[in-house]
């Protein structure tokens, strides 16, 4: 109340005009809304938890993803899955725990591949998940997603990468954007000298799978998009039993075992798969060989950290830049 600025009668804020604008807009360039479904089932974290702290949710992402032109849903990603949704445009699979069955695998090859229509798109976000087996700590295996992403050209290792510079936790460190990709989502976060930081936490190395020598030609092609940041020493753990602390310790009073230990560059976190342009029929033709093909179409991205998209990652301090990084 203007005329009573000190009543407690609460007031409104009107959300209209910018909705308005925003349909109106969409509708006049001629698009449909995006359809983007959410994974459940194994272990991903929950579209449900809207704790604005929760490690285990991703309530927040799913609600600022729902301000936007997007349609979206879940699929509970099991053995009873047996065909991707035609309307799913994109599917995220937020930090799955455990290995989704081969039925589900096969419905997500057939999606991506366009085998049942048209070619969809993935968002995996993976973390260091670690059981007991046998006495010994080892990362949870996930054959059957393994297997995918090695027919899209994407390596996942079984390591966590540490930072010595943080000895309290040395699991967290800044991200960073590849100076050296091609690729339209690491251009968006290199802006001349400066480039946008993100904060990740249980990170594995993702990077390219190894071309083979005289391979033919492949259609499908993978390009690191995020690396560690090039100021902090890493070096990737493949005991998940040992103590970083320990390590780091270890590393302090031994500089030779430090400079073998410690990565001398930047580590991959994050690669792009993209999938060739077809060529012009026209370029068969004499006179004609320049045409230029069709563009290349992204099929996922694979990220080895899922923290910055849980509620914690998006409400803490690097929430612009993570948000950013989903949006993008």
């Amino acid at each position: 109340d203007r005329r009573r600025p000190d009543s407690d009668s609460g007031g409104f804020q009107f959300l209209g005009e910018a909705q308005l604008i925003k349909t109106m807009t969409f509708l006049s360039e001629g698009k449909s809304q995006t359809g983007v479904f959410f994974t459940q089932g194994n272990g991903e974290l929950s579209i449900d938890d809207k704790n604005p702290g929760s490690v285990a949710g991703i309530g927040t992402l799913y609600d600022e993803t729902a301000k936007g032109n997007f349609k979206l849903d879940k699929i509970t990603f099991d053995r009873n899955t047996k065909k991707i949704p035609q309307e799913a445009d994109v599917l995220v699979m937020a930090r799955p725990k455990f290995d989704p069955p081969p039925q589900a695998i096969d419905a997500l090859r057939n999606y991506l591949r366009g085998t049942d229509g048209k070619k969809g798109h993935l968002l995996l976000l993976l973390d260091v998940e670690v059981e007991q087996l046998a006495g010994k700590k080892q990362v949870i295996p996930m054959p059957n997603l393994k297997v995918l992403l090695r027919e899209f050209q994407v390596d996942v290792a079984d390591d966590q990468i540490y930072n010595p510079l943080n000895e309290r936790k040395p699991s967290i460190m800044t991200i960073m954007a590849s100076d050296k990709s091609n690729n339209p989502i690491a251009k968006a976060f290199l802006k001349g000298r400066s480039a946008t930081l993100f904060l990740f936490d249980g990170i594995r190395t993702v990077k390219p799978l190894a071309r083979v020598p005289n391979a033919p030609p492949n259609p499908i092609s993978a390009e690191e998009i995020l690396l560690t940041d090039p100021r902090i020493p890493v070096w990737a753990e493949t005991d998940m039993g040992a103590n970083p602390q320990e390590i780091i310790a270890e590393l302090r009073k031994d500089e030779k075992k430090a400079q073998q230990k410690l990565q001398g560059g930047q580590l991959p976190v994050a690669v792009a798969v993209m999938e060739k342009g077809a060529a012009d029929p026209l370029a068969q033709i004499p006179g004609h060989e320049g045409m230029a093909p069709t563009e290349d179409k992204p099929r996922m991205v694979v990220f080895g950290d899922a923290s910055w998209a849980s509620n914690e990652g998006i409400n803490g301090r690097f929430s612009e830049s993570s948000l950013s990084l989903f949006n993008t």
